[in-house]
This record gives structure tokens, sequence and C-alpha cells, in this order.
């Protein structure tokens, strides 16, 4: 079962960049009040195996992937602890009793030239990049856009980090086709949501112009751009949308009933973010957050975004 960290996130952080790409219009959950698809998504390639389609991975538990079972394959299994948005970290002991620590992230943007992919594990092309005592695996899941099963080893104690990675791929890529552990979604989570299909095409071609298409970045985040223009929607757990980021203060928004925090952007001269709880739950929670860059009043143009992505997510 997975048991929920929370991270602080800040609304306003400059977005980074990722590979553009193209998303398939892809069904949700049934609990989710999401249209199944979406007319400004774009069609691509898909997954690479139907088991690690996009919706399926968002149904998954990240740390069920890194249960005690998997971990005793490489040492003494620890406590495993993450969230739907940041996946799974476990801090363990290898066959020698050295502290050893993993994550693993599921739908992580792959960059990468493809070709780069010379290693293969339980059929799939694996990226292997290692760093001192650590070493990074990343499982292709789907070429166009660039996404992949992402697990990072750091064993300083003599073990090597990616005989560990290579092992702990090939059983995670293993449960995921035959086995994948349920993720215990409460009512209305945002995790089982693909954020690509919250925005309608009418909404893109006002907003950020008619040729631009849905880029899934990861499971969770997804962006439209055309150059100058940048819509950004993304969900995540973090703490009260409300309170003032690095002593900014938050505005707020009535998105029909539902009120949301206004941020100008901190780190450029143009742009502003809407963030919002669809159900506080804790004090660290699911959030929404819709960023548009662009010259002119940009936090209007935000809020007439996330009055759209509001209008498709259910409310507690």
């Amino acid at each position: 079962m997975l048991r929920l960290v929370s991270c602080a996130v800040l609304a306003a952080v400059a977005l980074t960049a990722c590979t553009p790409g193209a998303d398939q219009a892809r069904s949700v959950s049934p609990r989710t009040a999401v249209q199944a698809t979406a007319t400004g998504v774009a069609i691509n390639k898909g997954p690479t195996d139907p088991a690690f389609a996009a919706d399926r991975l968002r149904a998954v538990d990240p740390c069920g992937l890194l249960d005690k079972k998997t971990q005793a394959l490489v040492g003494t299994p620890g406590e495993a602890a993450g969230n739907p948005f940041t996946g799974c970290q476990v801090s363990m002991k290898d066959g020698s009793g050295q502290v050893m620590q993993l994550s693993l992230d599921l739908g992580s943007p792959i960059s990468e030239v493809k070709k780069d992919a010379t290693t293969e594990l339980a059929g799939t092309r694996v990226l292997e990049t290692r760093q001192g005592s650590g070493c990074m695996d990343k499982a292709i899941t789907q070429d166009t856009p660039g996404l992949g099963l992402v697990l990072r080893v750091d064993a300083k104690g003599g073990t090597d980090p990616c005989e560990v990675a290579r092992k702990l791929v090939t059983a995670v890529l293993g449960r995921l086709r035959t086995a994948p552990p349920a993720m215990n979604n409460p009512k209305g989570t945002l995790a089982v949501v693909d954020p690509c299909a919250l925005v309608d095409k009418a909404t893109v071609d006002s907003l950020v112009g008619t040729s631009a298409t849905a880029q899934p970045q990861q499971l969770h985040e997804c962006l439209w751009r055309q150059p100058g223009v940048l819509l950004y929607v993304t969900f995540r757990m973090s703490g009260d949308p409300s309170m003032p980021v690095l002593e900014h203060k938050t505005t707020p928004v009535d998105l029909g009933g539902l009120t949301a925090y206004q941020l100008p952007n901190i780190s450029t001269l143009a742009g502003c973010s809407v963030s919002w709880w669809p159900r506080a739950t804790a004090a660290a929670s699911e959030t929404v957050v819709i960023r548009y860059d662009a010259e002119g009043d940009s936090c209007a143009k935000a809020v007439a975004a996330a009055k759209v992505v509001a209008g498709k997510l259910p409310r507690s």
C-alpha cells in the first residue's frame, strides 16, 4: 500500500524544458467526471506494450511495485514511501548490510535518442547511466512522446548499482505485464485523470493557437505551446495554495463556485499560475496547477483555462 509523502511545490517555479511530443487521446477512470477524449489531443504511436498505456500506469501503485518481495531480490527490504505524483522511494540494505537508496518513477519523460537504448530487459529497451555509486535505468514504455519507467539506485557499500537496477527493472516490468498492484485511490482523486484530456480544442485555439497540440510531460503533466505562448496543466501534492510564495501573496479567484489562487510568475516577466485543491484532505493535498506564459494579461488567460479544467473535474 502506498504511504503518501508530500512535497512542497511552488506553483511559480519555472517550467523545465521537455521533449515536444503529442499525446494520444485516452480514456480516464469512470470514477471521474472527465471526458474520455479531448479534441485538442494529438495522436501518437502509443505505448510499446499495452500494459504500459498511460491510463493503466496511472492506476498502478508505484510502491506496490517496490514491495518487500521485490526488494528481497537485491537485499534486506525497507519501508517504501511516496505518492502517485512523485513515485516511490525506499531506503533498504544490500547483501552486505550497507544502506541502499531506491526510487521509482512511472511515466517520466525520456529525451535521449532512442538508439542509445542498447540494453534490453524483459523485452523492453533500456537506457542505462552509471554515475559514481549510483545508476539510473530508463525503460522506454512509449516512443512518441518519449516516456518511461525510471529506476534509480544509490549503493555506496560496494554493491554494483547497475546490477541492482537491472534486477529490479526486470521484476517491475514483469509485474506491470502480469499483476500490476492497484492504487487504493479515494473517490475523485486526480491520480487517475489524464491532464491532456481536460482542455478542449476551442480553448487551446483561443489561448495558445490553432496549431498547438497536447504534449504530455509525465503521467500527471501536460502542456500546449507555440512560440511565445505556453499553457501548462499539472497535478501534484502540495501545501495550501492560498499561502504566499517567497513572500509573494496570492489572489483568490472564482472558478464558478470554486476558489482558486492566482500568482504572477516570480521567475519570469510574463506569466501567471492558478492553483487550487479540488478536495482538501490533509496539510498537503492533491493540487491542480494551471500556468500560462505569454505577454499581455497572462493571469486572465490562466483563469480562463482554469475554469475549463475545473469544470471537468469532480468536486468534493
